[in-house]
């Protein structure tokens, strides 16, 4: 008996879900209308066509980059709209710097609120962010993809070819891996370049999104031999990240390394880096290697220049010292999310200032002494140099607090006296 009544409350319990349902739906909104339109190089615009019996007061678009590596998360817009019972939605999505590549797939889906409170969703759609305004062709080796629209397909495979080599050379010489596959979009001209990236500086030759696994570079077909060494640059942020983006924490590399690997990995030092560099020495002028943590793309040109040939000298010293094996085992140290300090002493046995001190003894310079307040350089002492240069000028202060101690005693013994003779008086 008790199973029988158990089993009718279980009835009616389904049946009461399956008649809500229904019920729910038919007071929601109907979508007359869903879209989103890619404006490259601009934006992304969604545009909505609702219409419901009641009111409709609240409209939110969910959007997602399900693919980015690092940072994807849903993120919820209010676009633009008049309440009513037929509404139309809009928003756009602006493109910036590294936001929003080409092959950047974005997801979105349309939340819907009357005055009665019914809320309606819409199924989950998607769009993949492309360049439209070229037509692309595109092969593949394995990992890499390369997509192009200027040249033949002797071009296409030449480009190819640059990238597996680039990243067989990355592996050998720096120890840095790909990790995932990777598609590079060359366009014709750097200027062509330009235009797809907005916000980009006017110095760069291409750029690399990591999170998205796409590299952009501008490359005339008629210049391979510049764009060869452009193309191993922009892959070597690629793989580097790849190779060090924590599931939380992202990418953790020092913009230093980052970039001298990059340099490094290009091939012989160029004539401009190494005037560069030369001239920074001559000066005492040498970036610190704290300096060259922050990104290079809000630097002027000569800044930027001496920021690249100081990167490039500083991951050529570590290269050449402690061999690519340990420059392997750094990057894995910052890939478990270690600081570069901590990934330092892991690695070497010693701290990132240690080894800055034996680069620029390395140099020709000396240590730097972070005991004062740090420029830009200057050869001024550290470690065992800086700590008596300290001890030097504690000693100094005790003995000026000890000379200023005495004259105290004596200006007091002598007032004293003249008091006592007053009052003798």
């Amino acid at each position: 008996m008790q199973r029988r009544v158990l089993a009718i409350i279980v009835l009616l319990a389904v049946a009461a879900l399956t008649a809500a349902h229904p019920a729910r739906a038919e007071g929601g909104a109907v979508v007359r209308a869903s879209e989103a339109r890619i404006n490259f190089p601009r934006e992304i615009s969604f545009r909505l066509d609702a219409e419901s019996s009641a009111e409709i007061v609240d409209v939110q678009l969910q959007l997602n980059t399900p693919d980015q590596r690092y940072g994807a998360a849903v993120r919820n817009v209010r676009p633009s709209f008049t309440a009513g019972r037929q509404i139309t939605a809009s928003w756009s999505w602006p493109r910036w710097g590294n936001q929003l590549p080409p092959g950047a797939l974005v997801t979105y889906r349309w939340r819907i609120t009357d005055t009665d409170g019914v809320v309606t969703e819409t199924a989950q759609s998607s769009v993949r962010v492309q360049d439209g305004r070229y037509g692309w062709q595109e092969l593949s080796d394995g990992p890499i993809t390369v997509r192009w629209y200027k040249g033949d397909e002797r071009f296409g495979r030449e480009v190819l070819a640059a990238a597996k080599e680039s990243a067989a050379r990355l592996h050998d010489l720096q120890g840095v891996d790909a990790r995932f596959p990777l598609t590079v979009h060359v366009y014709g001209s750097q200027r062509e370049l330009f235009d797809a990236v907005p916000g980009a500086p006017g110095w760069i030759g291409g750029i690399a999104i990591p999170e998205f696994d796409t590299v952009m570079i501008g490359i005339e077909p008629g210049n391979l031999p510049w764009g060869r060494r452009a193309l191993t640059h922009e892959m070597a942020h690629q793989l580097v990240f790849q190779m060090t983006a924590h599931p939380t924490l992202g990418s953790r590399v020092p913009t230093w390394l980052n970039e001298g690997l990059a340099v490094v990995a290009e091939g012989e030092t160029e004539a401009r880096n190494r005037e560069l560099i030369d001239e920074a020495v001559a000066n005492g002028t040498v970036p610190t290697l704290r300096t060259l943590s922050t990104p290079f793309s809000a630097q002027s040109g000569h800044l930027a220049g001496v920021a690249y040939a100081a990167s490039e000298s500083a991951v050529r010293f570590l290269l050449e010292r402690y061999g690519a094996g340990k420059m392997r085992e750094l990057l894995l140290a910052l890939a478990d999310g270690l600081n570069g300090d901590q990934a330092a002493r892991r690695t070497y046995g010693v701290g990132m200032d240690q080894l800055e001190d034996a680069w620029r003894i390395d140099l020709g310079l000396k240590p730097f002494d972070r005991g004062q307040p740090a420029g830009i350089g200057g050869d001024e002492p550290s470690g065992a140099a800086a700590a008596a240069v300290r001890s030097k000028h504690g000693a100094s202060l005790l003995l000026w607090l000890g000379a200023a101690l005495a004259a105290l005693a004596v200006v007091a013994a002598a007032g004293g006296v003249w008091i006592v003779r007053r009052q003798l008086r």
